[in-house]
Parts: structure tokens; sequence; C-alpha cells
């Protein structure tokens, strides 16, 4: 079994889901469980917006300043 793919990846960081919950994947060749994944809800889509949201409402000079240098 596959270890540590029980949390999301938010902003870099691993986190558990808002509702802890996870779920089974299987290999569809035998049915066996190959590892457990966090299930993701609205909540947690949420956070990553806001993230990505935040990240990038920033000046785009400040983000990339080669290439706002090459623009101009």
């Amino acid at each position: 079994m596959i270890e540590g793919l029980d949390k999301l990846l938010i902003g870099g960081q691993w986190i558990d889901s808002s509702g802890g919950e996870t779920f089974e994947v299987q290999n569809p060749a035998d049915g066996s469980t190959l590892t457990r994944v966090a299930k993701g809800n609205a909540q947690d889509v949420d956070r990553r917006l806001m993230f990505y949201r935040e990240r990038f409402n920033i000046p785009y000079e400040t983000r990339n300043p080669h290439l706002a240098a090459t623009a101009s």
C-alpha cells in the first residue's frame, strides 16, 4: 500500500481535508487497495481558491520581474 497520500496539498502544505475523510483507491487489475487519499469537499476547494486568489492578487512585476521588464 502506498502511504502518505491521505492529505491535500494546498498552498505548498499537506493538510487534512476539512471533513477528515479519506477513500480507497483500488487496483483495477485485481481489486486490491493501493492507497487511501484525502476526500476534499467544498470547504477545501474554497481554501485552495483563497490561497491562489491571494497569491495572484499581487502586482505582475512582483510575481516575475524578468518578464515584466521584457514586456515594457
